[in-house]
């Protein structure tokens, strides 16, 4: 299953990158590019271990899976940070708007993988480059929310930056 998680993570970030598949191509890209040009390079997260990583996600798709798709309209925010990242024991602890989880940290070449198991079962998979632009590193935050009983799944995607903080 490893090898499906990391082709997954590549794939969501290779789609916010582009803006494709989510229906408002071009819009994620301000999120990850500095305006006027190139994009910056800075110093890899491999170099450097930082303590925490402190993200702000923008949802770019989001809706309602059942018996036919209902597209939500959401222009939500998500801050979320990644503290007590330990590569050693592939843990971390993920702090947002609704608590904290201890949540499972893969470490890859060029990315990073967060994966959040709910309590009723579901996960919840980030991924951060360890390259980016000069304005911090390009994220992507995924949610299929299975709604129990419910019939129903809650889809969502944000892209974002994170900057590491030691």
């Amino acid at each position: 299953m490893r090898g499906a998680e990391r082709n997954l993570s590549i794939m969501l970030v290779a789609l916010a990158m582009t803006g494709s598949g989510c229906g408002r191509q071009g819009q994620s890209e301000a999120l990850v590019r500095p305006t006027g040009g190139q994009a910056a390079r800075v110093a890899p997260l491999a170099g450097v271990q930082p303590q925490a990583l402190v993200c702000r996600f923008k949802s770019v798709s989001n809706g309602v899976l059942g018996a036919r798709y209902e597209p939500g309209r959401s222009k939500d925010t998500l801050d979320v940070t990644f503290a007590g990242l330990s590569p050693s024991t592939r843990s971390a602890q993920m702090i947002g708007n609704a608590g904290t989880a201890q949540v499972t940290m893969l470490s890859e070449p060029g990315q990073l993988i967060f994966i959040e198991e709910t309590p009723i079962g579901n996960r919840i998979l980030t991924t951060v480059m360890t390259e980016g632009s000069g304005e911090g590193y390009p994220a992507v935050h995924s949610r299929h929310t299975v709604m129990t009983g419910a019939g129903e799944m809650m889809v969502s995607q944000m892209v974002g930056l994170c900057e590491p903080r030691s």
